[in-house]
């Protein structure tokens, strides 16, 4: 499997890429030298291992500027020539290799074959002191010997025993119970004569026997005369599955469009459909605007376009190794063009499409005959779209990406002024592919409106039944990998709406701290480990006032709530001046009017969010405090994407105030009685003049009645 060195990367299993829907059987190839082989004599385990690691190699992939991208494992076969999968080079423009136990680094030079069908890529290296490993073709059989070798991050030189436990011959593959761990990936998958019968490949599901090797007969048909860069292996690598940023066997993908209009009767936005003729809202399902569906290999075969466009459906055929051969473009008057494409053609056409850590220029002449840049667009390292520039019309356009690459945030500048920005939260499947996304807007000119719902799209999506072909194996989706406390991630949101007004809600994922601090000036000691044992959603930014006035309006559950007490006034400013009482029924009146359980924050919930992974003092490097509240969203947010944990107002939290204890805690809240309530955030003052950051630890205690006018809060709801 090709381990990722970005933290904010999720293992795909590489199965899925390329291992199903294959129509020829393994090519059969004999010669005299594999019947000298097979009359060799079997070798002891170790025996196996010395010849193995003497072609064993470590491949690390990079990007342009030279930052690695992922660790896996491949063998050198020939003199100068190492196998691989072919997935290892997603996205690199570079690499180098490793022998085992060794730190010396040979580049690699030159890929040499690419089998894209069966995830298979040669490549060159010239120098390194290898003895590689003889190739097997001859048909393996059921119950044979195996052994597979890789490189796990941590754990080079991995070797395992196994048997073969199936031979699949319809997709391509055998299937063997030799462990494959994250990393080996490439690795060779040797007989008991240390002869090479396939290339190894991930396991179909993590923690599942299902382990598979792609045939060695196939690597010799990859031994093409190529001499391309590494840049062509990135781009080759890519399906167009993966550059629709999309995870697991997906099939079809049908997307539906509705505009959210606002209500002046139900004081609501609402989902409608905006007629062109017209220019009016109409109330009805989602438009449909497009269907693509994909192949077992991750290929797209299928593009049907329902609305606004100038064709109507595009179809892609493939050879036999994974690259196009024929498309044929349909209009919506029902004529075909069909184009037929040659090897070079599908690879130029693949390699045209190589969007990532770079940046492309739109170029023209003016009437001197001199060379300007139009247009700039700048992609990141994950191919995603993160600046647009049209240098004529002083227009720009900046993206920001979670770790999936969905689009998160949208902001549209005119002559470096901000003209709108939009926000992105997303429902997703249990494939960790977002079935709905909602767009908020805002407009500088009403910025006491903040973010309000504009659109939102909907995905349909189907996925490829694996028993079809694996009659005896289960599939199970992938799980989404847990957030290490240590990684930068976009955790998964959603909106709640209220009253026409969004809250948008950010899940945190369950893990460990250590709360407090070693500061004793401080008075939060002594530092204990907390376990945080259930994910759970928070507030992206503190109430604002516009919240605060939707959820007032909701009938009263206990106590009254004044409508608009905040000192500072402003919609998109976080409300102040409310006691905990009040905090606690606006809690209540949501919870009730939604069905869903909404709370203030424990305190350890209300550190653990702040902290998102970090262990200082504060959360990263974040803004210069202001004298008095701001909007919220406006400074740097911490690596949860939650905003203002660092000034702005205290936030409330439910704890009552009291000691901590020095003994490891799960879940913890607090004191059963008290006569404080505990605060979180906010600002201090140096020496009573000068406002500083409150730090993650740091909190004050107050009597639940009390207000002020840097005093709001922060919503919690328990993730069912």
């Amino acid at each position: 499997m090709l381990l990722l060195h970005s933290s904010r990367s999720r293992m795909v299993p590489a199965f899925l890429l390329f291992v199903i829907s294959l129509s020829t059987g393994v090519p059969a190839q004999h010669s005299r030298q594999e019947s000298q082989n097979a009359s060799q004599r079997e070798l002891s385990s170790r025996e196996v291992f010395q010849k193995v690691s003497k072609a064993l190699v470590l491949i690390v992939t990079q990007d342009k500027e030279g930052q690695p991208i992922a660790q896996a494992s491949g063998f050198f076969f020939k003199d100068g020539l190492v196998a691989t999968n072919l997935h290892v080079f997603k996205r690199a423009s570079q690499g180098y290799i490793k022998l085992l136990n060794s730190e010396t680094t040979y580049n690699i030079e030159a890929i040499t074959g690419i089998n894209r069908r069966h995830d298979l890529c040669v490549f060159r290296v010239n120098g390194a002191p290898a003895v590689p490993l003889s190739i097997h073709t001859i048909k393996s059989s059921v119950g044979d010997d195996v052994y597979a070798a890789g490189n796990p991050k941590g754990l080079e030189g991995t070797f395992s025993k196994g048997i073969i436990s199936s031979i699949r011959s319809e997709q391509g593959l055998i299937q063997i119970d030799a462990a494959i761990s994250s990393g080996s990936s490439g690795g060779p998958v040797v007989n008991s004569r240390a002869e090479v019968i396939g290339v190894a490949v991930s396991s179909l599901v993590n923690g599942q026997n299902l382990n598979f090797a792609v045939p060695a007969a196939y690597l010799q048909a990859t031994l093409q005369n190529w001499n391309a860069s590494i840049d062509v292996a990135g781009a080759l690598s890519l399906t167009d599955r993966d550059q629709g940023k999309l995870q697991g066997p997906v099939r079809r993908v049908i997307t539906s469009h509705t505009a959210y209009m606002y209500n002046q009767q139900t004081d609501k936005y609402e989902e409608a459909n905006l007629n062109i003729q017209t220019r009016q809202f109409i109330k009805g399902p989602p438009e449909l605007l497009k269907s693509i569906s994909y192949n077992y290999e991750g290929n797209q075969i299928e593009q049907v376009n329902y609305k606004d466009s100038v064709f109507r459906k595009i179809e892609k055929e493939y050879d036999e190794e994974g690259f196009i051969s024929r498309g044929t473009i349909t209009d919506n008057a029902g004529k075909q063009t069909v184009t037929e494409f040659t090897k070079r053609e599908s690879i130029n056409l693949k390699f045209s499409n190589r969007n990532y850590s770079t940046t492309s220029k739109l170029e023209y002449k003016d009437a001197s005959g001199n060379i300007h840049t139009g247009i700039s667009t700048t992609y990141d390292r994950d191919g995603n779209e993160i600046e647009y520039i049209h240098h004529v019309k002083g227009e720009r356009i900046t993206r920001r990406f979670d770790s999936d690459g969905n689009e998160i945030e949208e902001s549209v500048y005119k002559n470096d002024k901000l003209e709108e920005s939009y926000r992105y939260t997303y429902e997703f499947d249990k494939f960790g592919n977002w079935t709905k996304q909602i767009c908020t807007s805002y407009n500088p000119k009403f910025s006491d409106l903040g973010y309000t719902p504009f659109e939102a799209m909907y995905r349909e999506i189907t996925y490829h039944n694996f028993d079809e072909f694996f009659a005896k194996d289960k599939f199970q989706p992938p799980v989404r990998k847990p957030v290490a406390m240590q990684e930068n991630v976009n955790t998964q949101g959603y909106i709640e709406s209220i009253n026409g007004v969004g809250i948008e809600m950010v899940r945190v994922p369950a893990g460990k701290f250590l709360m407090g601090s070693s500061d004793e000036a401080l008075n939060k000691h002594p530092q204990h480990e907390v376990t945080i044992s259930r994910s759970f959603y928070i507030g992206k930014y503190e109430v604002t006032q516009a919240q605060w006035k939707a959820v007032a309006r909701l009938p009263k559950v206990k106590i009254d709530l004044n409508a608009d007490p905040s000192y500072f006034k402003g919609n998109n400013l976080p409300v102040e001046q409310v006691s905990w009482d009040e905090a606690v029924e606006f809690c209540e009146r949501l919870s009730k009017a939604t069905g869903k359980t909404f709370r203030l924050p424990t305190e350890a919930e209300w550190e653990y969010a702040c902290r998102a992974g970090t262990s200082g003092m504060y959360a990263g490097n974040l803004d210069e405090p202001d004298f008095k509240t701001h909007p919220v969203g406006q400074k740097k947010p911490n690596s949860f994407g939650l905003y203002d944990m660092h000034g702005n107002v205290w936030e409330w939290c439910a704890d009552w105030g009291g000691d901590y204890s020095s003994e490891a805690q799960t879940d913890p809240t607090g004191p059963s009685t008290g006569s404080y309530r505990v605060l979180h955030g906010g600002l201090g003052f140096n020496n009573y003049t000068v406002p500083i950051l409150v730090g993650c630890a740091d909190c004050e205690w107050l009597r639940p009645s009390e207000r002020s006018s840097l005093l709001g809060f922060r919503l919690v709801r328990t993730y069912n």
